[in-house]
């Protein structure tokens, strides 16, 4: 029966988890894409926004610098989130705060990403001519979202159908 536990268990190392690897990588590379973009790279900057967006990028206005620096601190909490269920001191933090934080940073990231992907699929359907923007839009920068959610969801419940919190238990 101890061998079929440690098979099922979650390890606390990145190497055995992969949807938490994944999950990292995910976020970690529209992190530093908004780390890029505040520190005044300009590559990709015309897909990601308007023309009142690009001006504002040239310009550089300090509360837009902290903006997209804020953006970037966000897209990095789901990797603390995941760096946190394979962490020892993770172990600290009670199951239900990874339940509620987890699937509820999931859910409304899902939801962000469907609710402006939905209205570039209508635009397309109805013939509407897409820009670079537009197709950008619709393929990598809301998908982000819902695809990023989507991992935090599946990276919530895998941890909690492992239940470690009993495994350190029993261990004692």
């Amino acid at each position: 029966m101890e061998n079929l536990r440690a098979t099922h268990r979650w390890h606390p190392r990145y190497r055995d988890n992969p949807l938490v690897i994944i999950l990292s990588i995910w976020w970690l590379i529209f992190a530093a894409i908004s780390f890029y973009w505040a520190a005044g790279g300009m590559w990709l900057i015309d897909t990601a926004v308007q023309q009142e967006g690009i001006d504002l990028a040239h310009e550089r206005p300090a509360w837009i610098v902290l903006l997209v620096l804020a953006t970037g601190v966000v897209k990095l909490l789901p990797v603390l989130f995941g760096y946190l269920l394979v962490a020892p001191v993770g172990r600290v933090i009670p199951w239900i705060l990874y339940a509620l934080g987890g699937i509820g940073a999931g859910v409304l990231s899902m939801a962000y990403g469907v609710l402006f992907t939905i209205p570039g699929i209508r635009y397309m359907l109805n013939g509407g001519a897409m820009t670079t923007y537009g197709w950008m839009r619709l393929l990598v920068w809301m998908p982000q979202f819902w695809v990023g959610g989507l991992l935090l969801v599946l990276v919530t419940i895998v941890f909690l159908v492992h239940k470690p919190w009993r495994v350190d238990k029993e261990k004692q």
